[in-house]
């Protein structure tokens, strides 16, 4: 995921290319509402979203213990307050491990009261 996060940093960082994931994230869905919010904000998020798969991945596997894994599930409630997090969890949906998709699907509903 090392390269992965480099590549999502690096459109964060650079307004040029930010341009263009704009365009593309809110182009699909003819958005309007939050087509002039900063894609940076997304971005980060997006890599937020990453990373805590990769831990999540590891708890799965056992790299990690339970109370590791408590102190990314944490991080991971905190973030999903953010109205974007909700977003980028469905719009990537398939792109991530599902057994995470899932994790984060009821983090979302226990916050939200619905499944974003």
């Amino acid at each position: 995921m090392g390269r992965y996060n480099d590549f999502i940093m690096t459109q964060a960082e650079n307004p040029e290319i930010n341009k263009i994931v704009r365009e593309q994230i809110y182009a699909e869905i003819g958005d309007t509402k939050t087509a002039g919010e900063d894609p940076t904000v997304y971005l980060h998020l997006l890599i937020v979203y990453g990373i805590i798969e990769e831990a999540f991945l590891l708890y799965a596997k056992k790299w990690i213990d339970q109370e590791r894994w408590d102190q990314w599930a944490v991080w991971l409630k905190s973030m999903a307050r953010h109205p974007q997090f909700a977003e980028i969890h469905r719009r990537t949906r398939g792109m991530f491990d599902k057994g995470f998709e899932n994790f984060v699907s009821k983090v979302l509903e226990e916050g939200t009261g619905s499944e974003s």
